[in-house]
This record gives structure tokens, sequence and C-alpha cells, in this order.
């Protein structure tokens, strides 16, 4: 009975390790297009990715601002909070993250939403 569990044991490290090394890494600098309500921007994404846990700072038209969020296998969410005229709106991206290329959805608060495209530098 102690080979079977030792076995089975084996067999599940080596299952976890195999799916890790197929997990997406979205580490360093992307250049990200988004198509908003208000026209399409430009801006540059930096990100550390710790598992599956991201931060980083993306850099665009309001300087730059803090972003966290999660990679799951090849499923990408980010968020950050800014300041409008006294409101606070959270900027939602969520997608998928396919090797030196991302794209989704973005929702920009209450405000609508567009699609994002990102490709890493």
């Amino acid at each position: 009975m102690t080979t079977v569990r030792k076995l089975m044991l084996a067999s599940f490290a080596s299952l976890m390790a195999a799916a890790a090394a197929y997990a997406a890494d979205v580490s360093g600098t992307w250049k990200l297009s988004v198509e908003s309500p208000r026209g399409v921007r430009e801006s540059t994404l930096k990100l550390t990715q710790a598992g599956e846990e991201l931060t980083g700072t993306l850099t665009g038209q309001r300087g730059d601002t803090p972003v966290k969020g999660t990679l799951k296998g090849k499923d990408l969410a980010l968020s950050y909070t800014v300041d409008m005229q006294g409101n606070q709106m959270t900027v939602k991206y969520t997608g998928t993250v396919e090797g030196n290329t991302m794209n989704g959805t973005v929702a920009f608060g209450d405000m609508g939403g567009g699609k994002f495209t990102g490709t890493k530098q």
C-alpha cells in the first residue's frame, strides 16, 4: 500500500510540474492598444509575476498607475483604480495570453467598455 501511495504522489507531482511548465509567463514590458468609447489609446504595461499573482505599472495618458491581477493558465485579469473628478473608477481587463500576445475586453467602470490587444516587448 505504501508503494501505491508513493506512486500516486509522484504522479501528482509530475502533473503539477507539467501544468506549471505550460502556464504563460507575462513578466516584462507590454505595449497595449485599447479601443475605448473615446478612441484608441496606446500605453505601456510593465508586469511582475509571482505564481498566479500579477503586479505592475500601466503608463499612459494619466501617467503611471499601479495594476494588480491574476493569470490562471492563459486567463488574464487585471485591474486598477483611477480618480475621475473626485469619483473612484475601477478599470478591469479580462482576456487571454497566447505566447507574446494578449487580448480581451476592458470595462471602464460604468462608463462603457472596449477591447484591448497587447504585444510583449
